[in-house]
């Protein structure tokens, strides 16, 4: 198995050190269905603690409070490495003395390799890469499993969704990203517990949406989230809007972005653009489009889709920055299809991705180029601005270079030593000429 040179050297070192550790979890698993990880998570024994003496406090930052793990920097990228965990008991479990127990809201008890097996979520997530002996350690037949493309939980599916909600979005996202199956156990507990995701904090769920739309299965795992009546608790807005004509275009776009994930263009990564897309047929029907009141109207306006945005995504922790940007985007679609206030898009920097959302909905409404032809390319733009800036660089008068104190040069001469002066040995700032 070929992984990436970082999380390997990573988990080196720990060995190195007299730790076990072990690649675990996804990477293994999409290794083994012959595409390519995107994310590693590393597991050993060894506490946060010893994890930061190993690699030093410069290299290594430990987060979380529910579940404590280290952050580890190898080669500019940034690796999760936790620590082998066994199932709290009853005590543990309780976050706040209302909890009945069921869900894990302290999950800092450490154990051995077969305890961390033990308490994982699914059996082709519980695979233990060992990089030394290039051996996979299966102890639940996930290997098996991977085969037979079957979501298969670890314990009874409904008490492992009640003890961490977010276990059933990672089944959907089998079912969607890898066309897995689920047992028809899993599917039942879903159905009953779907709504338990409600639970989970939105800074975790905004964590969870954001990995949903880094990949190129945006619309298989959240048409597997509608079909098993997920989709309305984890993002009810979407869900409401599913079978609409908004819901059929906003289907369209993210399988536009989906078909398009790999662009190599920096700003196509941006979490503003694949938010844009999602929440954007819903987001113009709530802000007036009228060509005679839109240039009048814009704060109304801005308002207005400000608002639309947190009701669209109000289940998530949403960093404010990215819902002003989220709303600059969707504000300037109008005058970009208008082809009104070039010059002024132009300038900003998010001209790059309004471009590109202008662009997947033009494809996904199959429009003809129309006025999008007729937009200047982000590329153009970026050579624009870089030609203004130094052109205003140039023109800028230099500055005479400063000169210096005659006070300051003075007294630096007069207490410059004299090589043939004996000076008060008493001034422990100057020493003699004799020493």
């Amino acid at each position: 198995m070929r992984f990436h040179d970082a999380p390997v050297a990573i988990v080196q070192q720990l060995v190195h050190n007299g730790y076990e550790a072990y690649i675990v979890g996804g990477a293994v698993r999409d290794m083994m269905l012959d595409k390519q990880p995107k994310d590693y998570d590393i597991t050993t024994n060894a506490t946060p603690e010893e994890i930061r003496r190993v690699f030093g406090r410069r290299r290594c930052r430990l987060i979380g409070r529910r579940f404590r793990l280290a952050l580890v920097f190898q080669a500019g990228e940034t690796y999760e490495v936790s620590t082998f965990r066994k199932e709290p008991n009853h005590l543990e479990r309780r976050g706040r003395p209302t909890d009945r127990g069921e869900m894990i809201w302290n999950d800092n008890v450490f154990g051995t390799l077969e305890d961390d097996v033990r308490r994982r979520d699914f059996t082709v997530n519980a695979l233990y890469y060992d990089v030394n002996t290039d051996e996979i350690i299966d102890m639940v037949n996930g290997l098996d499993d991977i085969k037979a493309h079957v979501v298969r939980s670890i314990g009874v599916p409904s008490k492992r969704f009640m003890e961490d909600p977010v276990r059933m979005l990672r089944a959907l996202k089998l079912v969607g990203q890898h066309q897995f199956t689920m047992r028809e156990n899993v599917c039942k507990a879903i159905a009953e517990k779907a709504s338990l995701i409600q639970e989970a904090s939105p800074a975790r769920l905004f964590e969870e949406l954001q990995k949903i739309l880094n990949t190129d299965a945006k619309l298989p795992i959240f048409s597997a989230c509608q079909k098993y009546g997920f989709l309305k608790y984890f993002c009810p807005m979407l869900s409401s809007l599913w079978e609409t004509q908004g819901g059929s275009l906003i289907r369209a776009l993210l399988k536009q972005h989906d078909d398009c994930i790999d662009h190599e263009t920096s700003y196509f990564k941006e979490k503003s653009l694949p938010m844009s897309l999602m929440s954007l047929p819903y987001l113009l029907s709530e802000i007036n489009l009228d060509d005679a009141s839109r240039h009048v109207n814009v704060a109304a306006n801005q308002a207005l889709c400000l608002d639309a945005i947190h009701r669209f995504f109000s289940t998530f922790g949403m960093p404010r920055e990215l819902t002003y940007d989220i709303r600059d985007i969707v504000m300037m679609l109008p005058e970009m299809a208008a082809l009104h206030n070039l010059d002024k898009l132009c300038n900003t920097s998010l001209y790059p991705i309004a471009y590109e959302v202008f662009r997947i909905l033009t494809m996904a409404n199959g429009w003809m180029a129309g006025s999008f032809a007729e937009l200047p390319l982000p590329s153009e733009v970026s050579q624009w601005q870089e030609q203004a800036t130094q052109e205003i660089e140039q023109s800028m008068p230099k500055s005479p270079p400063r000169k210096q104190s005659r006070r300051r040069t003075r007294k630096r001469k007069q207490s410059a030593p004299d090589d043939n002066t004996q000076h008060d040995s008493g001034n422990p700032h100057i020493s003699t000429s004799n020493e």
